[in-house]
């Protein structure tokens, strides 16, 4: 049976909408009761404000865990124990994942050759796989840590969205997957070994365009150069920037005799030309008779190789080495003349290109701006927009020093951005009696958090499993079932590809495909700023820079939140929690179409006092659990302890008091099963701006 969405549900949650997004943005309040201590409160919303950075969303029993470790350890005690735990869990890859998907897909719908599975795009697994990954992996911190390295070695799969295999004898599109996986194998590991592999990835060397590079010569009278791309973007956005940097962020200047003060530029046009001639002579690794520079030849699957010209084996293969990227010297096809590289460091008297290349990038590491550089951006990408000079110098002294020795030690540097004093104490707490309100220490400890990561906070809170629709046609029961042992379901995911998640809409509809950024840049630039003042916001010194942009914040979320993507989001988060017309199933590939995931989706969470609720109401289920009504008795719905509840849940207890007055006074006033007055009350906290801002 159908339930089916009033015109009056869509009027209340527009006007909810329109209030929301429009109105005051400070922190809540929360009440204390017999069962709640103000001191418990506290713990849990400094788990759950934790908790919002170093996961892709807070659950309920991951913040009562927290905070009662913090009750015991202390707050920065636990949390280094929460993060040492973490180091501890194997990694989750997204090739394997998505290999496995396609594989089970495979066997459930008997598609036991390939030409029956020519028509499903197994493109789609990849992003399948990186929402399972993030919505139910244990290994919650290296997957977030990877998801802001993504976003700063950023290369588009557009390149490897291919079901062709390539000569590796796997599907290329596993490319990207596994491009993916360097960020997930090194987010603890080091960043000198991350730049290689990024280097060396046939992903980055197809996006930035140094995989078959040669080096310059005279063609037919006309002088030709190497290509510069990933030159310029190795220096530019994955290591040192554009300008010279102190340790704590802020730009080195020089003064001419006329008093005019300058930026001092890391490196100049010839420093690119010289990097350009070091990357070159890379090709796509071989597995075939025809070469690696046979030009229908792109193998995404393996490290890149030096070319080796015309040296092929009888059999036409590579003989095997240790390292595929150590053998042949490729001297026809690789620039050995000297160079000059950053801070005026000679590069020469290398015959092994590959090895030169690591010279290069021993050169890059090695750099003073590296540490500030990298320790600003992954600050933005898990904790504040805005970090100050001193939790910049911070982080940065440990990239550069891990307290053993290493420089780029990832570990370090994580613990550096997570525990620093200004994300532990990025709100102030004030008790009044029983409540206690939370309220941020200004703007620029805050950050607006990005379209995927407001989706996926949304699936971890409340989405524990996915249920597949019956009919005469599909299975009865679901493929696909998370946390079972059952031998009926070897393989449990959280979504299959086929969903409006899965693929392509992230893009266009919201601007933030996980495998496709639309440039080079990534989906938003680190220092941009929405045009406009900034209400009550006074310029601050501590943040490095920022007289040189007009005293504005640097807000880079924003760049892709504009009145086309805060409708589309606020209409799927809405299609998502309310029941719609359901539309028809391709049974032949399994596809659910957006409008179904609110009813083949059930919301589920456990709320305080061992409430269970489901929010599925269609009309031949028994009427749910109320967690408006604790304990099933008949006493009058509380609305505002459920308003605070969603708030530590999904807020951090950054959701304002008139914002959820508002939202609980709009939901008891409208007469409808306490089921819709959930979800709308969800969607209420959901779109609200002061839930939206981290």
């Amino acid at each position: 049976m159908t339930a089916r969405s009033t015109g009056r549900t869509g009027r209340t949650i527009t006007a909810l909408l329109l209030l929301l997004y429009f109105g005051p943005c400070l922190a809540g309040t929360f009440v204390a009761d017999q069962q709640t201590t103000v001191e418990q409160i506290q713990h849990n919303v400094a788990a759950s404000v934790f908790l919002s950075r170093a996961t892709f969303g807070s659950t309920t029993a991951s913040i009562d865990a927290l905070a009662l470790r913090i009750a015991s350890l202390g707050l920065k005690g636990a949390l280094s124990e929460w993060i040492d735990l973490q180091y501890a869990l194997p990694a989750t890859s997204h090739k394997a994942t998505g290999k496995q998907m396609e594989i089970d897909d495979r066997e459930h719908w008997g598609w036991n050759d390939r030409e029956e599975f020519a028509d499903i795009s197994q493109v789609r697994y990849r992003s399948a796989a990186w929402w399972h990954i993030a919505v139910v992996n244990e290994d919650q911190l290296r997957q977030r840590m990877a998801w802001a390295l993504r976003q700063i070695f950023v290369a588009s799969g557009d390149n490897s969205a291919s079901i062709a295999f390539d000569k590796s004898g796997e599907s290329r599109w596993l490319g990207g997957a596994g491009y993916y996986d360097l960020m997930v194998n090194h987010a603890f590991g080091n960043y000198r070994d991350l730049l290689e592999d990024v280097t060396f990835h046939p992903e980055m060397g197809a996006y930035l365009s140094h995989a078959r590079n040669p080096r310059g010569s005279i063609v037919n009278g006309v002088q030709t150069f190497p290509d510069e791309n990933f030159a310029r973007e190795v220096l530019q956005l994955f290591s040192i920037g554009l300008n010279e940097l102190n340790i704590d962020g802020t730009w080195k200047t020089v003064t001419d005799e006329e008093s005019n003060t300058t930026t001092i530029a890391t490196y100049d046009n010839d420093t690119i030309k010289a990097f350009a001639r070091v990357f070159t002579g890379l090709a796509f690794a071989r597995r075939s008779f025809y070469g690696n520079q046979d030009p229908n030849h792109k193998n995404f699957n393996e490290p890149m190789v030096m070319f080796d010209g015309n040296q092929v084996e009888e059999d036409g293969m590579h003989g095997e080495r240790s390292d595929p990227r150590d053998f042949f010297d490729a001297k026809n096809y690789h620039d050995f003349d000297d160079k000059v590289l950053l801070n005026g460091v000679p590069l020469s008297g290398f015959s092994d290109g590959a090895k030169e290349i690591r010279a290069a990038l021993d050169n890059i590491f090695a750099h003073d701006n590296v540490g500030p550089f990298i320790a600003r951006r992954l600050i933005q990408r898990l904790v504040m927009s805005n970090p100050s000079k001193d939790y910049i110098r911070h982080v940065a002294e440990k990239f550069n020093n891990n307290g053993k020795g290493v420089r780029g030690d990832f570990k370090a540097v994580v613990k550096a951005v997570l525990l620093d004093e200004a994300a532990l104490n990025s709100y102030v707490a004030s008790q009044d009696g029983t409540s206690i309100s939370f309220t941020s220490k200004g703007t620029e400890y805050s950050r607006l958090r990005e379209p995927v990561l407001r989706l996926t906070a949304i699936f971890r809170a409340f989405y524990k499993e996915p249920n597949y629709p019956s009919n005469d046609d599909y299975p009865p029961t679901p493929l696909y079932k998370i946390g079972t042992t059952d031998v009926e379901y070897p393989r449990k995911y959280f979504m299959m590809g086929g969903t409006r998640l899965g693929g392509y809409h992230m893009g266009s509809y919201y601007e933030q495909a996980i495998y496709e950024p639309p440039h080079v840049f990534n989906y938003y630039l680190p220092d941009y700023q929405p045009p406009g003042p900034v209400p009550a916001y006074q310029p601050s010194a501590q943040i490095p820079n920022s007289t040189q942009f007009g005293n504005l914040l640097f807000a880079p979320e924003f760049e892709i939140m504009h009145a086309v993507t805060t409708n589309q989001l606020a209409n799927l988060i809405r299609n998502i929690l309310v029941p719609g017309e359901y539309e028809s199933i391709d049974s032949e590939d399994g596809i659910i179409t957006a409008n179904q995931l609110s009813s083949y989706f059930p919301l589920q969470f456990d709320p305080p006092q061992n409430v269970t609720i489901n929010v599925m109401i269609e009309s031949d289920m028994s009427e749910p659990k109320q967690v408006l009504y604790p304990q099933g008795t008949a006493q009058p719905a509380d609305y505002n302890a459920y308003t605070q509840y969603l708030n530590l849940l999904l807020c951090a207890g950054s959701l304002s008091d008139n914002t959820a007055n508002t939202i609980a006074d709009n939901i008891s006033a409208y007469e409808s099963t306490p089921a819709i007055q959930v979800r709308q009350a969800i969607i209420g906290v959901l779109l609200s701006a002061s839930c939206a801002v981290q």
